[in-house]
C-alpha cells in the first residue's frame, strides 16, 4: 500500500460518508440522517493522529492500568491506522482501514434513544469518560461504513481483569463478547483472564438495530456483537488516552502540502488534512529523529515524520506518568539508509 493511500483515510471516508447522506432522502430514516451529518461534522472537525499497525501505541495491559491519568489532546480526535489480515478471526470479513472517532464532550450528543443498549443514557452520567465510533472500509462492500452505536467508556471506574468463562457464563451479551475474544487470541492463554470495562452501547443509527432485530437477533445478542464489533477501536483510544496522560508526551501539528490541497479542492476532492504526532521529550535518538523530521517536512505528502514510535510502557511514578520507549522503528532498519523506503510513518521521537 503506498503510503499516500495510508494518510487519505479521513478524506476518502468524508467523501464516501457525504454521498451516504445525500441519499438518504427516505423519511423513515430521518433520524439516521441526523446522526449522520453530525458523525460528518465531528470528523471533518477532529485532529487527525495516525497511530501503528491494529491501532495500539502500547500494549492493552498497561492501557488498561493507566486510567487515572488518561486523556485526549483535544476535545475530539480522530485515529487513523490500519489492520492486517492477520489479525482477523474466523469469518471476518477483512477491514484494513479504520477510523476510531473518540470525544469526551457530550453536550450534544445526537441520542435517538433515550437509553443505551441495555443501560443508562451515557449523556445522564457524570464523570470522565470518552466515546468511541468506529468507522471502517469494508474490502468487500469497497465502502467506509460505521458501527450503528458508539461505545462510552466510563474512566472514572478501573478495568476489572475477570476470568473470561466466568464472565461468559453469566449470560445475555456477555457470551457474544467471550466468543469473539477467543476467536481473535485476545484472551490471556495462560490466565484464560480478560479485562471488562464500565462501559456502554448507546445507539445513534437506529434502523440498523430494526433490522437486525427483525432478523431475529435478541437485544443481548445485539449488544454483545456490537461490543464485539467496536472492541479495536476501543481499544485504539483507550491506549492512546493512556499514552497521552504521560507527563513528557506532546503533540505537534505537521501541515500537509498547500499545492497538493489545492490540486484536490480544484478537482472537487476532499483536502488532506494536518496530521498530529506525538513528541516524547527526552529520547535518546535527538539527532536522528530531527534530521529524519527535518526531510519529511519537504516530502509532498502527509508521510511525515519518518521515525515512529512502536510500542512502549507507561512508568506510573509518585505524582505522575511517564512514557518509556520501547522500541523505535525507522528507515535505518527498514530502508538501509532510504529515509522512505519500508516504514510506516507514525511518530517522530526527539529532544525538546
Amino acid at each position: 500500500m503506498k503510503i499516500q493511500d495510508h494518510l487519505s483515510y479521513s478524506a476518502e471516508c468524508l467523501a464516501q460518508l457525504t454521498g451516504h447522506l445525500h441519499a438518504m432522502n427516505d423519511p423513515h430514516l430521518a433520524r439516521d440522517r441526523r446522526s449522520l451529518a453530525w458523525v460528518i461534522e465531528r470528523l471533518r472537525a477532529a485532529p487527525k493522529f495516525l497511530v501503528p499497525e491494529n491501532g495500539r501505541v502500547i500494549d492493552g495491559d498497561s492501557s488498561m492500568r493507566s486510567f487515572d491519568h488518561a486523556r485526549l489532546p483535544f476535545p475530539v480526535v480522530a485515529l487513523e491506522y490500519a489492520v492486517g489480515e492477520g489479525t482477523l478471526g474466523p469469518n471476518e470479513q477483512p477491514s484494513p482501514k479504520r477510523i476510531a472517532l473518540v470525544w469526551q464532550d457530550d453536550a450534544h450528543l445526537p441520542l435517538v434513544y433515550k437509553g443505551a443498549l441495555g443501560g443508562e443514557s451515557a449523556a445522564e452520567q457524570t464523570g470522565r469518560k470518552i466515546f468511541v465510533l468506529p468507522l471502517y472500509y469494508s474490502s468487500r462492500e469497497k465502502m467506509w461504513l460505521f458501527s450503528p452505536a458508539m461505545t462510552a467508556v466510563n474512566l472514572e471506574c478501573e478495568p476489572q481483569r475477570v476470568s473470561a468463562e466466568e464472565y461468559a457464563s453469566e449470560g445475555g451479551s456477555n457470551e457474544v463478547v467471550v466468543d469473539y475474544l477467543r476467536n481473535r487470541d485476545c484472551i490471556d492463554p495462560r490466565s484464560k483472564a480478560m479485562w471488562t470495562l464500565d462501559s456502554e452501547m448507546v445507539v445513534l443509527f437506529p434502523m440498523p438495530i430494526s433490522l437486525m432485530m427483525q432478523n431475529g437477533m435478541s437485544m443481548a445478542q445485539i449488544q454483545g456483537t456490537l461490543q464485539a464489533d467496536n472492541n479495536d477501536e476501543v481499544g485504539a483510544a483507550l491506549s492512546f488516552a493512556a499514552v497521552m496522560g504521560c507527563s513528557n508526551v506532546e503533540t505537534q501539528r505537521l501541515d500537509p502540502p498547500a499545492a497538493l490541497n489545492k490540486k484536490r479542492l480544484a478537482s472537487g476532492k476532499e483536502p488532506f488534512d494536518p496530521v498530529h504526532v506525538l513528541w516524547v521529550r527526552g529520547s535518546a535518538l535527538e539527532g536522528r529523529a530531527a534530521a529524519h523530521t527535518a526531510s519529511a517536512s519537504h516530502a509532498g505528502s502527509r508521510a511525515s515524520p519518518r521515525m515512529h514510535l512502536r510500542r512502549g510502557h507507561i512508568r506510573v511514578l509518585a505524582d505522575r506518568n511517564v512514557w518509556v520507549n520501547h522500541a523505535i522503528v525507522g528507515a535505518h532498519q527498514a530502508g538501509h539508509g532510504d529515509p522512505g523506503a519500508g516504514v510506516d510513518r507514525v511518530y517522530d521521537v526527539r529532544r525538546r
